[in-house]
């Protein structure tokens, strides 16, 4: 398979148990702010957010000791793999913490990731799933002529990196708790 026709690339077993458990303490206390509801994606006829999920902001440089491993393999996976030309992370990226509960139905529907600026688009869309404990449901799914799931991001400790512009969803959360990292790698605008 040629890169170009690659939708998205797995990392499994990327952070530990300890980091895990870690990360959702620290960030749940030390958090910037909370993503406003008017900027998650909507549907364009009912105008209604499809994002239902609690999502905090943290700063990278706050948790770059973290996922740095992540982090690097990612942005290798851009260059390398995808060919795409992007910007070197900066410590003042925002990195979304995403919780889905079940008790909230959590899910996120379909949507595509896109930057609003004239000076550069996203690349790849990382994702890490952190979650501390099982939960149900909260299947990551993305559409290209067919829709696919990706079974990886159903584990905690593992990442995905995928192009953003493939629609993509996140099924309700039946049970428990299921809780991510989004971080959108960036780069000159696609030509």
């Amino acid at each position: 398979m040629k890169s170009y026709e690659l939708d998205y690339w797995h990392m499994d077993n990327c952070i530990s148990k300890k980091d895990i458990i870690y990360l959702n303490n620290y960030i749940n206390k030390n958090y910037h702010h909370k993503e406003e509801v008017s900027l998650a994606a909507t549907d364009t006829v009912t105008v209604k957010t499809k994002k239902h999920a609690d999502t905090k902001i943290i700063y990278l440089k706050e948790i770059k000791n973290k996922i740095d491993n992540i982090l690097t393999h990612s942005i290798d996976i851009a260059q390398y793999r995808f060919g795409y030309d992007i910007f070197q992370p900066s410590d003042l990226d925002a990195v979304n913490y995403n919780t889905y509960l079940s008790k909230k139905n959590g899910h996120y529907g379909y949507h595509a990731d896109n930057s609003l600026s004239e000076i550069y688009d996203i690349k790849l869309t990382l994702l890490i799933n952190i979650s501390m404990k099982p939960y149900e449901g909260g299947e990551f799914r993305y559409f290209n002529n067919q829709e696919y799931e990706i079974p990886h991001l159903n584990v905690p400790g593992n990442a995905i990196v995928i192009k953003p512009h493939l629609n993509h969803q996140v099924l309700p959360v039946t049970k428990g708790e299921r809780n991510t990292l989004t971080y959108f790698i960036n780069g000159p605008k696609f030509r």
